[in-house]
């Protein structure tokens, strides 16, 4: 119960530190790693029994679970020298996974994911050399080296916790600073460049006779749409009006793992401006 409870613990937060604040997992390598890791964990649950000496006739278990003449302590030796092997090769594909994320960390959701990553590395790490020296490759007190780990399986959550609560903190100051610009198009632009971490965001609002930036320049005189966004920008309709897009922004298209972030931000945007075109138009 003790082992099931350790190992079953890191398998719960190793796709944690790959995903949040993503929606899903960012490549195929990460959902495949934390698959096999679950099928090490599981496999040693299943194959316990068969070196287990406590299994074999007139062991500690007794006839309450069939019992395996072949069990013996060096089998079982040789058996969790397996395991911590298997388990000490995956930890380098997390690290490597995890510094990944740190690298390509950007935009709204780049502190929050890198604090993620950058606590799933401390842990990997961790596990990494309890796994070597539980294979006897590395000399080590194993006793104290699993201490740290489930000191590390403590405290690294925390991280995830924090990381959450400063998110919903930073939203909550967007959301007020969002209402205090309304009624100001420059005001809300400045405001979601700075949330976005985007110094090319642009907001069009649709006036009679076409679009204007946050300026009040015209940038499409007798068009229904406003410009065209560049390559690598996507333009999203943040208000209709009458069946009409009447205040859009562009914006750099964001990665998986800032898809949510931005979305929020824009839709905070759009309650800001939402009463703005019916002075405008």
């Amino acid at each position: 119960v003790g082992w099931l409870a350790f190992w079953w613990s890191v398998a719960a937060l190793l796709p944690l530190f790959l995903i949040y604040p993503s929606p899903g997992f960012e490549t195929k390598g990460a959902a495949r790693l934390c698959w096999v890791f679950v099928g090490v964990v599981a496999l040693r649950f299943l194959w316990a029994p068969l070196w287990d000496p406590a299994f074999a006739p007139g062991g500690a278990q007794g006839t309450l679970w069939v019992t395996y003449p072949w069990a013996s302590e060096d089998r079982l030796y040789a058996a969790v020298r397996a395991e911590a092997a298997a388990i000490a090769a995956l930890m380098p594909v997390a690290v490597v996974l995890l510094v990944g994320r740190w690298r390509r960390a950007s935009g709204p959701a780049r502190r929050a994911t890198r604090a993620v990553a950058a606590a799933g590395i401390v842990l990997a790490l961790g596990v990494l050399v309890l796994g070597v020296v539980g294979t006897g490759w590395v000399a080590g007190d194993f006793d104290n080296v699993r201490r740290v780990v489930l000191l590390l399986l403590a405290v690294t959550p925390l991280v995830i916790l924090v990381v959450a609560v400063s998110v919903a903190r930073r939203r909550a100051r967007l959301v007020r600073a969002l209402i205090g610009a309304s009624g100001d198009v420059a005001s809300v632009e400045h405001t979601l460049r700075s949330a976005l971490d985007d110094d090319e965001l642009r907001l069009y609002l649709r006036v009679a006779g076409g679009w204007v930036d946050s300026s009040g320049r015209h940038v499409a005189t007798g068009s229904d749409d406003p410009p065209a966004p560049s390559a690598l920008r996507e333009r999203r309709t943040i208000v209709i009006s009458d069946g009409r897009p009447s205040v859009a922004v562009d914006l750099t298209t964001p990665t998986p793992a800032e898809r949510e972030a931005v979305d929020f931000v824009v839709s905070a945007a759009s309650l800001a401006l939402d009463r703005l075109p019916l002075v405008a138009v």
